[in-house]
């Protein structure tokens, strides 16, 4: 240890000496060794990392299936009551909770923040061994039929809307005109488990006795999406077991309680058991596998070109090594010291590449929550120091390693003989070969899955909607009492709304409607002398509602108010679902023609163009109906370069019914880039990846061959003296290297075939005719990169005089 101690202290007084050397190393392997400790750390916590929560193993969610006969199977979905009877009745779980996602307006706060609130039973906390910054959890005192208005609330809403004042328990919050007293304030450490969709976080959580379903409570019939019962199983019962006895149990009480209903007539309900940990991973583990693939590539790039120069490094340092051969220096003493300097340099990158990791936690925590789960989890952790350490140590020894198999010790002293002329530490031409086919190989698979993966992304986000978003917004109201006043109670305050709207200034059309991105996917209907029902999308609109959005109506009219106010059963498709129509009943005018919903029929007064929303790859059919009397949804046109604020809104709100607030108030664009999101991350880093790798690889390939050059400078002079073109000596150059780069696309072939065979799953979707384009740029390139790093290392013996190279100056 203290020879090692020595030598490294040495190889730090000659590394001083070569900056750019020691530069070039840190910074190429920092970078790609930051960036592969994240991706590392996020598969560790994602993948293997225990759940913070007792007993993680045990939890499961509970999700039901109501099979109707002749229908689709409606999946997740629960009746209140069914819910509440399968929770009272059990007996596979030792404990349950149900719990409902909702979103709700702060009324008691000057600026009525909109927050993500969740109602929960008082055995959800304890389950998820929650811990508290202050206070306490739900209780039994808090136990349904309670009816006690208390809250927990997350530590970030302490922070951000209390200013971590430490009376917060004397504290209250107003939800729908409900009173909450705090009761406590969850841990910052407190990870809420991501049951209904990735990137949830609760400011809130409410007894459960004021939930907002509550009215259902005897309806059978109202099956609703949104309840999420999770229980820990008893140890003794079996996966299968519990989803059988639930589903006896829920299915029994569905019979009792259905058979009359007509829409339920013959249908069955069964339950699925899925683990806790199943359901937060969801679909997390290609991404993350393939994200680790691609991370690793960059690496093993990096460490060729690092090679490189270590190679290069040990043949500068032959003089050196050959006076330590002839004190007596053995090769295990020689190894010693390349390792002392390998280690030493990988010290520092990973040390640059642990500071580039936090780095990178803190962009995953900013932009990647809601693709991937329990990114708040993310730290510096044991797992991250073993890892880096492991790295380190292993690059050191392997860089080491390939820098000793280099020396031909016996040479040493006649190195030293001939003042350190001569050839006895070179790269062997096989080790030039096997660095180009790696290179090649692991440049054409990331450079092809990266580029591919670019072009999927820039389709998605360049494809035109269909209609026009500028200067558009989206407005959502809410109702701060209970119970909310019926519909034709609100109606007069929506009308007075949009009335005040059209009186600004800066409002071009005001209209009661949903925002275009607000589509039900599995509304079905039927044809006249057709039974299979045909499933589409569906959205409630407006008056005037194409015209706001200057989306082109093909034949017919859109809804008036008139259509609105008698509820007119009345619809307008788009020229897709149209095409659908037509092609079913070829015979039949599609306008002015009938559809069913149930035995509705609905009557087709208008067909608009095509409009394709961000998360469908092609044109969907797509129907719509008009807005539902006392719908608080609005969309709001501006004249150009005006802005109406969303507390201008409020004002105008407070005059006409101070209990309604605005919920929520988006740009219509900017909704459409929180859509595009995922894309536009994709599109970022496959493209950054894929450029980064083609450097890498431009890089790595020039060391080699202005190697491969040097070593051959008096060939090339001699062939010069005699005569030979330089586009000769260019072409001969190209053709020692042509097999090693075949070799090294053929190998990328290969393993892209792996890939595909392995992931075919996720990368089905990626295959079509243009993946050959792609594969043919991809070529594109890496030729280009390779007669690159070939010309350029030839330009310095072009430019100087044949006399010159051939006396070796």
């Amino acid at each position: 240890m203290n020879n090692l101690l020595i030598q490294i202290k040495f190889a730090w007084h000659n590394l001083k000496k070569k900056p750019s050397f020691v530069s070039s190393v840190i910074i190429t392997m920092g970078l790609t060794l930051g960036a592969l400790l994240c991706v590392l750390t996020l598969a560790y916590v994602i993948l293997f990392k225990p759940l913070p929560y007792p007993d993680a193993e045990r939890l499961f969610r509970v999700d039901s299936t109501v099979n109707v006969e002749q229908r689709k199977p409606l999946e997740g979905l629960y009746s209140y009551p069914g819910l509440m009877g399968l929770y009272q009745r059990q007996d596979v779980f030792s404990t349950s909770a149900v719990v409902i996602n909702s979103n709700d307006v702060e009324s008691s706060l000057a600026h009525t923040p909109a927050m993500k609130v969740s109602f929960a039973m008082p055995e959800f906390f304890p389950m998820m061994g929650a811990r508290y910054a202050i206070g306490r959890g739900f209780e039994q005192t808090e136990a349904i039929d309670s009816f006690n208005p208390v809250t927990v609330i997350s530590y970030k809403t302490w922070k951000n809307e209390f200013d971590l004042r430490q009376d917060i328990l004397s504290q209250s919050v107003t939800f729908s005109g409900v009173t909450y007293r705090i009761i406590g304030v969850l841990a910052e450490s407190f990870a809420e488990p991501a049951i209904s969709y990735i990137g949830y976080e609760s400011d809130a959580w409410l007894t459960w006795d004021y939930n907002f379903r509550r009215d259902l409570r005897d309806n059978w019939a109202a099956l609703i999406s949104g309840y999420i019962l999770v229980g820990k199983l008893q140890p003794s019962i079996s996966h299968q077991q519990a989803e059988q006895k639930l589903s006896m149990l829920l299915n029994e009480t569905w019979q009792q309680n259905t058979t009359s209903h007509p829409h339920f007539k013959n249908s069955q309900t069964s339950v699925t058991l899925t683990s806790l940990k199943d359901i937060i991973l969801s679909d997390s583990q290609s991404m993350i596998y393939l994200l680790l693939i691609g991370i690793v590539g960059l690496v093993v790039i990096a460490c060729a070109n690092v090679t490189n120069l270590f190679m290069s490094r040990t043949a500068e340092k032959k003089q050196q090594l050959a006076i330590f051969a002839a004190l007596g220096a053995k090769k295990s003493h020689l190894f010693t010291t390349l390792f002392a300097e390998s280690l030493l340099l990988m010290s520092l990158s990973i040390m640059l590449a642990m500071g580039i990791a936090l780095g990178g936690f803190e962009l995953i925590h900013r932009f990647f929550t809601a693709i991937f789960p329990r990114v708040t989890e993310l730290s510096l952790n044991g797992f991250m120091l073993i890892a880096a350490i492991v790295i380190a140590l292993s690059l050191a020894f392997i860089f080491a390693r390939i820098s000793s198999n280099m020396i031909n010790y016996r040479a040493l002293n006649t190195a030293l003989q001939s003042g350190g002329k001569g050839t006895q530490v070179q790269v062997s031409k096989r080790v030039r070969q096997i660095l180009i086919v790696s290179q090649v190989a692991i440049a054409t698979v990331l450079i092809l899955v990266n580029t591919s993966l670019f072009r999927e992304a820039a389709i998605t986000m360049t494809q035109p909607l269909g209609f026009n978003t500028e200067n558009s917004y989206s407005l959502g109201l809410s109702y701060s009492g209970r119970p909310r006043p019926p519909a034709e109670q609100v109606q007069p305050i929506i009308n007075e709304l949009i009335n005040q709207l059209a009186e600004q200034p800066e409002v071009q059309m005001a209209t009661q409607s949903n925002p275009p991105f607000n589509a039900r996917e599995d509304a079905t209907f039927t044809l006249v002398g057709h039974e299979d029902p045909i499933v589409t999308s569906a959205n409630m609109i407006g008056n005037d509602y194409f015209s706001l959005l200057e989306q082109p109506l093909l034949q017919g009219r859109e809804f008036t108010k008139t259509d609105l106010q008698a509820k007119a059963q009345v619809v307008v498709i788009n020229a897709e679902l149209a095409a659908q129509i037509s092609a079913i009943n070829p015979n039949t005018e599609v306008l002015n023609s009938q559809i069913y919903f149930g035995k509705i029929p609905i009557t087709i007064i208008g067909i608009v163009q095509n409009a394709q929303l961000p998360w469908h790859k092609t044109v969907q059919g797509k129907f719509n109906l008009p807005m539902r009397e006392g719908s608080t949804g609005f969309l709001i046109k501006l004249h150009p370069k005006q802005h109406l604020s969303r507390e201008r809104i409020g004002e105008l709100l407070k005059k006409i019914d101070p209990k309604w607030t605005v919920w929520d108030y988006v740009n219509l664009h900017d909704l459409h880039l929180q859509y595009l999101f995922p894309q536009i991350i994709m599109a970022s880093t496959t493209g950054a990846l894929a450029l980064l790798t083609l450097l890498l690889a431009a890089v790595g390939l020039y060391g080699i061959l202005s190697y491969s050059t040097q070593m051959r400078k008096t060939e090339i002079a001699t062939r010069l003296a005699i005569g030979a073109k330089r586009n000769a000596i260019f072409k001969l150059m190209v053709k020692d290297n042509v097999g090693a780069i075949s070799l090294g696309i053929i190998l990328g072939i290969i393993i892209l075939l792996g890939l595909f065979i392995g992931f075919s799953e996720v990368l089905q979707e990626y295959l079509s005719y243009y993946l050959i384009l792609m594969f043919a740029i991809t070529l594109a390139m890496i030729s280009i990169v390779a007669l690159g790093a070939a010309y350029l290392p030839l330009r310095q013996y072009f430019s100087k005089p044949i006399s010159t190279l051939l006396r070796g100056e």
